[in-house]
């Protein structure tokens, strides 16, 4: 397949740190990176949702994955017979995949119209903006959009605020980024001590957290860098403060149910017939299934 054309400069760029922090993400993540965290019955139901989907077209078809991480999408496809596939990130990630090209913003894509038979995207196309993405997604497929969004009211975004909460608390009322760098620099006697105090503020913080993931991971890592092992201990704010730009920009971008209803109520008046699923009190997701009429 053709590979995508150098897109125009776009006029309002990204956050660099955010697609540092990103870019550094994807390299080290599998290829099911943005699902890999979820409880193994939700990732399944996602996978199976699209494999039942791609096995209702062609293999055939030319297909086209917006901001497509390391893949995950092209090797659904491809495990169903698909050979027409191509994969578009922003950020430039160092794949073997030739079928994946970096630097694609999903809100200006550097395709004709209807260059693509199906267009996907699996929790990255709201990142560009919902609508603006979305009608760009719609522009460049012939027969279907298939977009698996976040939900806002659901519980991955509700646990990356969660987390953003928390981290928060770490580094400014608790002082623990500074702390940690401290100890790792120069460790002293007081630094440990207060190092302690910090792991019995993180099982106190836990207590009443709905996911403790983050504070049971800082209470362990604590830990060993009281022991004696520091080999993790210089980078570990770095990675903190670089989840928290990677919690951030997905809390942002997580859309509405109201904003999901603006994307289809568009799609629908350039002539799309558009289904949403994942409807409800707080859906881990939502689907929106677009074919032109």
């Amino acid at each position: 397949m053709t590979p995508p054309a150098t897109p125009p400069p776009d006029p309002n760029p990204p956050d660099r740190r955010a697609l540092q922090d990103w870019q550094r993400f994807w390299q080290d993540a599998g290829i099911d990176g943005c699902t890999a965290t979820l409880p193994p019955a939700v990732a399944a139901s996602i996978s199976g949702g699209w494999q039942a989907l791609l096995s209702c077209v062609p293999p055939a078809m030319r297909l086209l994955d917006v901001a497509c991480g390391r893949g995950a999408i092209l090797a659904l496809a491809r495990a169903q017979g698909f050979t027409e596939v191509c994969g578009v990130d922003l950020v430039a990630i160092d794949t073997a995949d030739p079928a994946i090209t970096g630097g694609v913003d999903a809100a200006h894509l550097p395709f004709a119209d209807q260059s693509f038979d199906i267009v996907t995207s699996q929790f990255g196309i709201e990142y560009a903006g919902l609508v603006a993405a979305g009608l760009e997604a719609a522009r460049v497929a012939r027969h279907h959009l298939w977009l698996l969004l976040h939900a806002v009211e659901g519980p991955i975004a509700a646990q990356a605020r969660e987390q953003l909460e928390q981290l928060g608390w770490l580094r400014d009322e608790e002082g623990a980024f500074a702390l940690i760098r401290a100890h790792a620099s120069a460790p002293d006697a007081s630094a440990s001590a207060r190092l302690q105090t910090l792991r019995v503020r993180l099982v106190a913080r836990a207590e009443t957290a709905e996911n403790t993931t983050l504070l049971e991971g800082l209470w362990h890592n604590i830990g060993d860098m009281l022991n004696g092992d520091a080999s993790r201990a210089a980078g570990m704010v770095s990675e903190l403060e670089a989840y928290a730009t990677r919690l951030s920009t997905m809390a942002a971008a997580a859309p509405t149910a109201d904003e999901t209803q603006q994307l289809r109520a568009r799609l629908e008046d350039q002539g799309w017939q558009v289904e949403i699923r994942g409807e409800g009190q707080q859906p881990v997701a939502r689907w929106l299934l677009a074919t032109r009429r």
